[in-house]
């Protein structure tokens, strides 16, 4: 099967559907009762320094695989 699209183009439509927030954007929308989901992706080493509450864990290099097997 060809390629169709470019992997530019991927990452253009995810950044389309995906909302990025700063710190202090998430811990405002907490305070205000917003629903939100977070996915921490660093790897699990980086995990010793500290996990945020209620957040899923999906490293970043099993993300894709994670999301749709």
């Amino acid at each position: 099967m060809p390629i169709t699209v470019s992997a530019q183009q991927l990452v253009d439509a995810a950044t389309r559907e995906v909302i990025t927030l700063t710190p202090s954007d998430v811990l405002a929308q907490i305070n205000a009762g917003a629903p939100i989901q977070l996915v921490d992706v660093r790897d699990v080493r980086e995990l010793r320094t500290g996990a945020v509450a209620g957040a899923h864990h999906a490293p970043r290099c099993m993300l894709e695989f994670w999301v749709d097997p």
